[in-house]
């Protein structure tokens, strides 16, 4: 491929994805466990989320284990600015996440005192919180650019059935 990803990405990625399934999967037990309790027709709706987590865990598990998961051929224009855009987006949502974890001792050293305080360090851990989802977003953005880079890599090979089926198992075509 002609735009291979770097660790960095994959390693973001991953993490990215890894704590989106599990934040679903893992909110969604307290409903399997009711579900159970109440009604097995309630535990088809709780196996959505569960199924979501399972499904990020293998994608995960397929970016670690193959080397090239994450590379896409090189395209132009709207592709381009979507791969370009959704990298930067991870990274964001990275620096975001690292920020959650760092935000409140942070706040705590700047702010000192009774006060404002308590509402700026909520509003921060608000914004940095929702700043940190730009992550996932990212992700669906670097797959779309993916997606029209395959294809546009596609439409532009010329295929010919004929090429692979050797001239001595060609069918004449019939004239009426």
């Amino acid at each position: 491929m002609d735009r291979p990803a770097s660790f960095l990405l994959k390693l973001l990625y991953c993490l990215t994805v890894l704590g989106a399934g599990l934040l679903v999967g893992l909110s969604s037990w307290a409903g399997v466990r009711l579900s159970l309790s109440a009604s097995p027709v309630a535990l088809v709706l709780a196996l959505g989320p569960l199924l979501f987590m399972a499904i990020a865990l293998h994608r995960v598990y397929l970016v670690v284990r193959g080397p090239g998961t994450l590379d896409a051929p090189r395209a132009a224009g709207i592709p381009s600015a979507l791969r370009s855009f959704g990298i930067a987006l991870i990274y964001l949502g990275a620096v975001a996440a690292l920020l959650n974890f760092a935000s409140k001792p942070l706040m705590s050293m700047l702010v000192k005192g009774p006060g404002g305080a308590g509402f700026a360090l909520a509003l921060v851990g608000i914004w940095v919180m929702l700043a940190a989802g730009l992550g996932l977003f990212g992700v669906l953005l670097f797959e779309y650019s993916r997606l029209l880079a395959f294809e546009a890599q596609r439409r532009d090979t010329p295929t010919d059935e004929r090429r692979s089926i050797p001239a001595a198992m060609l069918v004449p075509a019939r004239r009426r």
